[in-house]
């Protein structure tokens, strides 16, 4: 054991000072590169304002010994106008020619490129202008001829966006259109969740679209076009990553807040829509209002600023200042929300605070030096995830509070409509009752007017054949007595239809009455006694005329019949009265004959249809006698 320490303190030792002499040596062998090779420690460093330095100039400038590892990951919003150079030595210990690609980072919008040969005074520009120019576009090359040493000086200038970083590599051909694949994928899972959130945004436009042609409900037009901005946002941003060309330079440094703004401009569209804030909330709708003008004025000026200005800050500022005007916005409605206690609002107000938390920090990453480091997962480095997720948050919280809309309004739909019916059968009703009312004046006009002109005609005929008898003596002609008979026979036919027609007595203890006071009278002058079995009480349950009417002559019928045919010494009449009134005529004579229905059947087949237009009941039968039962629901 003592023996192997001092091995191993040894062999410590010799990869200490291997390693101090990697490291110590800055100069870049071209041939050793086997594929790509990260040079930023090979690398010294240098940032300053847009001079216009000469080749001489830069290499005399005071250059950093490493590239700061802030560089590394991103560009602060602060230098991304500013002027960058690399500068490190290669060597090309071989005796052919090398033929290299140099990477430095993301996004180049202009860069070049010299050589200075050692001991050779004079530099060389290799490339000048675009790098997407060049056959791998960002990417440009450069040859080392054989046992060639020389230093390698950069210019850069970075797109407008806060998406630029540098990363300087050097590579060998074969490998170049590899790493640039393997680069866009480095992030593969930060894409994979921007795709999902993409997919879940285009799901929302097809159930808007489906509720729009469903409902007709205009806001989820509004919604359809935020979604769709959204989703072409994060699409763009997943299938562009770490692309170096136009459109996508266009994108990063221009299109991408268009998009965002166009998106968020429909939603407060939506917003005011869906919480309907002009009727119910006017402050929350002047504050929505306000935001949607400011947002629209804050893309004139960031497109003016782009297409009329080479600086960076200013559209900077402006697309930070809008976006913390829809956080101010958000914190607002959330307020506003928790001040009102309206349910539906709460549901919204917590999806913003959500979205508005995600986005905060989101723009604390963009804007900030400051970040979690290497160490850590670059999902967790990349604010869009964090805006991702609060679009998603937002988005769940969006259909709770669409489910809890469609719940109310489905109530207030089914409220409305019982109202409305209601209001049409009360509607109808007194229509009816209108009706009702206007026939039975008609019907007391009518009787009125029978009883006044018809009845004192009839009787005056009456009283006149009367006399006309009386005055002839036994000399009168036997068509005065008929004219007598028949005057009164039509007194007593208009009686009854005078006392159908009045509304008055529409009732069945009227009826009850009305055959009481019938019967006597009409066998007064008959040998058969008459007797009534009527309830104590007879209550006033309504009975129309017609009703009313075919009863009594069906009564009246059966009366006529018993005094012609029946032989009977006593009628009685019966009556019940519940849930089915009930009139039973009982004599106690010969009964019923079958010999005889023939002779008066017609009698029999008119009351029964007559009962049956009224919904009753007619039947006869022999028992000790012909009983007839009359039966009537009411």
């Amino acid at each position: 054991m003592e023996r192997i320490r001092p091995l191993f303190l040894s062999f410590f030792i010799l990869c200490s000072f291997v390693s101090l002499a990697q490291t110590s040596d800055s100069t870049i062998s071209g041939p050793s590169i086997r594929a790509a090779h990260r040079i930023w420690k090979e690398t010294k460093f240098y940032m300053g304002d847009e001079i216009g330095y000469t080749p001489q100039e830069v290499l005399r400038l005071k250059f950093l010994d490493t590239i700061p590892s802030l560089y590394r990951m991103k560009i602060p919003p602060r230098d991304v106008n500013k002027d960058f150079y690399f500068k490190f030595h290669v060597a090309n210990d071989m005796d052919s020619a090398g033929h290299y690609y140099f990477l430095p980072g993301f996004f180049m919008d202009e860069i070049d490129l010299y050589k200075q040969i050692d001991g050779d005074t004079t530099i060389q520009t290799i490339v000048s202008g675009s790098p997407l120019k060049n056959q791998y576009q960002g990417v440009v090359d450069f040859t080392m001829q054989a046992n060639e040493k020389a230093t390698i000086v950069v210019k850069m200038k970075f797109i407008r966006a806060t998406v630029n970083a540098l990363e300087p590599r050097i590579i060998q051909p074969y490998f170049v259109p590899i790493l640039l694949t393997s680069l866009r994928n480095t992030n593969k899972l930060n894409q994979v969740i921007t795709y999902i959130t993409a997919g879940v945004l285009l799901m929302m436009i097809f159930y808007s679209l489906a509720v729009y042609f469903l409902n007709s409900s205009k806001e989820f037009i509004l919604y359809c076009g935020h979604a769709l901005f959204l989703s072409i946002l994060f699409f763009f941003k997943a299938y562009l990553f770490r692309w170096p060309s136009a459109f996508n330079y266009f994108f990063e440094s221009y299109f991408d807040f268009v998009i965002q703004s166009t998106s968020f401009y429909f939603f407060l569209f939506f917003l005011r829509k869906f919480t309907e804030s002009k009727e119910k909330y006017p402050v929350i709708e002047k504050i929505l209002l306000a935001d949607q003008v400011f947002t629209v004025v804050g893309i004139l000026v960031f497109s003016y600023l782009y297409f009329f200005t080479d600086s960076f800050i200013g559209l900077n500022q402006v697309e930070m200042i809008i976006k913390y005007s829809w956080s101010i916005t958000a914190a607002c409605f959330i307020v506003f929300a928790i001040i009102k206690k309206q349910q539906l609002l709460s549901l919204i107000a917590m999806g913003h605070f959500l979205l508005l938390v995600s986005v905060l920090f989101s723009l604390y990453l963009i804007s900030s030096d400051k970040r979690f480091g290497s160490r850590v997962d670059p999902l967790l480095n990349d604010s869009l995830f964090y805006y991702e997720m609060g679009v998603v948050c937002e988005l769940i919280f969006f259909l709770i509070a669409l489910a809890f809309k469609n719940r109310q309004d489905i109530i207030a739909s089914a409220t409305e409509k019982e109202r409305l019916l209601l209001a049409h059968e009360r509607n109808q009703l007194e229509k009816q009752i209108a009706i009702i009312e206007a026939q039975q004046q008609e019907r007391n006009r009518i009787s009125a007017d029978m009883h006044d002109e018809l009845g004192s005609g009839v009787t005056a005929i009456r009283l006149l054949s009367e006399l006309v008898k009386a005055k002839m003596k036994g000399d009168a002609l036997p068509e005065v007595g008929r004219i007598s008979s028949s005057a009164n026979d039509l007194i007593n036919k208009m009686n009854t239809i005078i006392w159908t027609m009045k509304s008055s007595n529409d009732s069945i203890d009227n009826l009850a009455a009305y055959i009481r006071s019938y019967a006597l009278e009409f066998l007064e002058n008959t040998s058969i006694d008459c007797f009534f079995k009527y309830p104590p009480v007879i209550p006033g349950i309504e009975l129309s005329g017609e009703k009313r009417r075919n009863i009594f002559l069906c009564v009246k019928e059966t009366l006529n019949n018993t005094v012609k045919h029946a032989e009977a010494t006593q009628v009685v009449i019966t009556m019940d009265v519940g849930d089915v009134l009930i009139l039973t005529l009982k004599d106690n004579g010969v009964g019923l004959k079958k010999e005889e229905i023939r002779q008066f059947g017609n009698g029999i087949i008119n009351m029964r249809k007559r009962m049956e237009s009224i919904d009753g009941h007619f039947e006869i039968y022999e028992d000790g006698g012909t009983v007839t039962v009359l039966s009537l629901a009411i």
